[in-house]
């Protein structure tokens, strides 16, 4: 077993300050710990059923139940594939056989539905004696390793998470009204203040039209949402904080964003960075190896970001340029 769950403390000390085991976070409230309580509260309700039958439960340990249940949700495949998504719930298929070909971004494949058969048809040549793919979709290497257990390197669909802090009602209502395809809810849910930054490598600055962000080359890899909801959030703090006639004008508020974007990214980076004195030396098991993999990853994704960030930002701070020419 090479997912997370399963990580020994030595493995899980290259996950340090990311997303999936902060240690400013209580241990079961880090994605781990919110992803070892769901399953241990479904084996809970499992024992409490078998002994409501009148079965014995000795056997159904919590580790067999977690050995099963990481078969289970590394090799399913959801139903939506193959099923109508209207009034229904979308729940795990096991196919045997069609689950043990391994992940290759770039195979070409297509997958096929019909009368409850699932065919999985290569779509160019494989030589004999070499490995059949098949391919997962784009996925991040966080998503890769918490459920599968593996990552790949230089992901270009690899990606960093990052939240903002809880808001009065007041702002979130702004953004549920500017902002309705990302902030869906009427009142706050944590679920909806996560974002995801992408390499700038893999991004290109093309948000003008989108919620009317700047075209900025620092804001590669920045959601167009994550850049507009702060822009919001820094729009309304600023009509409170002063008189309307000195509200500041849009360039100054962008300005001020992108520098609340900026120690954002610090500040996530240092989360990673300040724990790399306490890491082992470098793992010596596939499970450690695909951890660091994950957190150099995660590492080269914000550095790049800061760089360009701070690279707009310098220049206004040290007095070289006004943010009116910044933003002609």
């Amino acid at each position: 077993m090479t997912t997370p769950l399963w990580f020994e403390e030595q493995e899980l000390a290259y996950l340090k300050g990311t997303n999936l085991f902060s240690n400013d976070t209580p241990s079961e409230q880090t994605s781990i710990g919110l992803q070892r309580g769901l399953y241990r509260e479904q084996w809970e309700l499992g024992i409490m059923e078998l002994k409501n039958a009148g079965e014995l439960v000795a056997d159904f340990t919590w580790e067999l139940f977690l050995w099963a249940q990481t078969i289970f949700s590394s090799r399913s495949f959801t139903s939506d594939l193959f099923t109508s998504k209207v009034g229904t719930s979308s729940f795990p298929v096991l196919y045997p056989m069609l689950d043990i070909f391994n992940h290759n971004l770039g195979t070409k494949v297509s997958w096929k539905f019909h009368s409850g058969d699932f065919s999985l048809c290569l779509e160019e040549k494989v030589e004999q004696g070499e490995q059949i793919f098949n391919n997962y979709s784009p996925k991040g290497n966080e998503d890769l390793l918490m459920g599968f257990g593996f990552c790949i390197p230089d992901n270009p669909y690899d990606q960093v998470a990052v939240r903002l802090g809880q808001i009065s009602p007041d702002v979130h209502r702004q953004l549920h009204q500017s902002i309705p395809t990302h902030w869906q809810s009427e009142t706050w849910e944590p679920k909806e203040s996560v974002f995801h930054l992408r390499a700038t490598s893999q991004s290109t600055p093309d948000n003008s039209n989108t919620y009317r962000v700047p075209n900025l080359t620092c804001l590669r890899g920045i959601p167009p949402e994550l850049a507009k909801s702060v822009y919001i959030i820094m729009l309304e703090h600023s009509k409170t904080a002063v008189s309307s006639n000195e509200v500041p004008d849009e360039k100054e508020i962008w300005a001020g964003t992108i520098d609340v974007l900026l120690h954002q990214m610090e500040a996530t980076l240092m989360g990673i960075t300040r724990w790399n004195g306490e890491l082992p030396d470098l793992p010596s098991t596939a499970r450690g190896r695909a951890a660091l993999l994950y957190r150099t990853g995660q590492v080269k994704i914000l550095e790049g970001i800061i760089s360009e960030l701070k690279a707009f930002m310098d220049p206004l701070r040290a007095g070289e340029i006004s943010i009116q020419d910044l933003f002609k």
